[in-house]
């Protein structure tokens, strides 16, 4: 099974998983489809209380489908950095999970050595710091190519 980030116009993202590139190019065909007719994004919902229908969001075309061959938030540090950005990474997190007495924050000083996705990215771009095994071309689900 592979994962796919799915980059859309607007510059939302989201990864799923599927089989194989059929399976996700048909639902990234879908919605591609509804985002160019200016339909909702998914189907109708409506409010428990009232029965209300509840205004869907238009759908947004899809500008990329990056493939990777495991989720792209799982890879650790090893499998995406040389020995030496490691070292770094370490010294880093250790200065600055430190206190002035010398007191090691342990908590602060994981979370800076996990591998953290791209908080601000240009629109168009992966969330994700791996690199992808390859990408899809719009051509499949009717994008630009």
């Amino acid at each position: 099974m592979e994962h796919y980030e799915i980059i859309h116009e607007n510059g939302e993202h989201s990864v799923g998983a599927a089989e194989d590139d059929k399976e996700i190019i048909k639902a990234v065909k879908l919605h591609h489809e509804r985002a160019k007719k200016g339909l909702p994004a998914g189907p109708q919902s409506f409010d428990r209380e009232t029965g209300a229908a509840i205004p869907e969001p238009a759908a947004n075309r899809i500008v990329r489908v990056l493939v990777y061959d495991d989720h792209p938030a799982e890879l650790s540090i090893a499998e995406q950095s040389t020995p030496e950005a490691v070292k770094k990474r370490f010294k880093d997190a250790l200065e600055q999970s430190t206190d002035e007495n010398g007191t090691v924050d342990f908590e602060r000083f994981t979370f800076l050595m996990r591998p953290q996705p791209r908080v601000i990215t240009p629109a168009h771009e992966s969330n994700y710091t791996t690199a992808e095994a390859r990408e899809l071309d719009p051509a499949l689900w009717g994008g630009d190519s």
